[in-house]
């Protein structure tokens, strides 16, 4: 039978976006969301050889680096100070580098480039800190596809740029608002129906 009673158990974190749902591998998520993140040493060669990155390549034909992968690593667990031999799973945030205007803010972070394609990074973006207007998925999609080591897909994406329903005036270009609370009421996942790119 069932009881209601007895400790306080962990059963879910998030410090880094989509590591839970595209880095760590699926045997591991249960195990992965009840673990501290000081022992995240335990779940280094998702890190080191991501699933994601091996789908990337055999469904969509993305090449990417072979494992294992140290740059995973360094961004994920142990920036901003790599190397440091001490890895965790946390949110970090330096506080030396000054923060980006809202309106300056690029949704790419450090992988934002001009319409020519030269480099134009916002430093203040993810993974240093979390703002609404990153766009953690392709980010993050570009980075395990290796774009820090110099190959990958520059352009991979989910196709999802900004919120087109955002209501409100004195929007970004992702269409977060500038003032507080920030964030649109999220959308109803019964009742929605997904409006395709372009349409």
């Amino acid at each position: 039978g069932s009881t209601n009673s007895g400790p306080y158990v962990q059963v879910s974190r998030m410090g880094n976006p989509l590591v839970n749902e595209v880095l760590i591998r699926f045997n591991n998520k249960d195990r992965w969301n009840g673990t501290e993140p000081e022992r995240e040493s335990m779940f280094i060669e998702d890190y080191r050889n991501p699933a994601l990155a091996t789908v990337l390549n055999a469904f969509f034909g993305v090449p990417v680096p072979a494992a294992p992968r140290g740059d995973l690593t360094s961004v994920l667990l142990q920036y901003p100070a790599p190397n440091t031999g001490v890895i965790s799973e946390l949110l970090r945030l330096d506080l030396s580098v000054p923060a980006t205007p809202v309106a300056s803010q690029k949704r790419l972070g450090i992988l934002a480039h001009d319409a020519a394609g030269n480099s134009t990074p916002d430093v203040a973006a993810w993974p240093n800190g979390r703002r609404p207007n990153d766009d953690v998925t392709d980010i993050a999609l570009r980075v395990v596809s290796g774009v820090l080591l110099g190959t990958g897909n520059a352009r991979i994406g989910d196709g999802v740029n900004v919120n087109v329903a955002a209501p409100g005036t004195g929007l970004t270009t992702n269409n977060v608002s500038m003032q507080f609370p920030y964030l649109p009421t999220p959308h109803d996942g019964r009742n929605r129906r997904h409006v395709d790119p372009g349409e």
